[in-house]
């Protein structure tokens, strides 16, 4: 995806009475100028199951995810997770925190 600002991935869609292809969700994404995902957006059309996912990198790369309910940030906090790296790189649980989760929701 290098050099694009955003892109939307679309899910699998259904045909309504009339023969239009109708989308089950949409997800977009927006990326900073280093193509580090910032933000994922996931709508689906007629459901309370919208989510804005944001993500934050501090000076060493580490990332935090923050899931919210709703198609912005602000909306009520579901998840969130910090990753960190070991020495070969691959993502690890990178803090006591690592997938926390609001009382009542499963996981994603």
């Amino acid at each position: 995806m290098s050099g694009c600002p955003s892109a939307t991935d679309a899910a699998p869609a259904d045909f309504v009475a009339s023969g239009t292809l109708v989308a089950d969700e949409t997800v977009d994404y927006t990326y900073d100028s280093n193509e580090r995902l910032l933000t994922a957006t996931k709508d689906e059309p007629g459901t309370a199951d919208d989510r804005f996912t944001e993500y934050a990198y501090d000076a060493t790369q580490q990332t935090h995810g923050t899931v919210c309910q709703g198609l912005a940030s602000g909306g009520v906090k579901d998840i969130e997770t910090y990753y960190g790296y070991n020495l070969q790189g691959p993502h690890v649980p990178g803090h006591p925190g690592y997938r926390r989760q609001r009382p009542g929701r499963r996981g994603a």
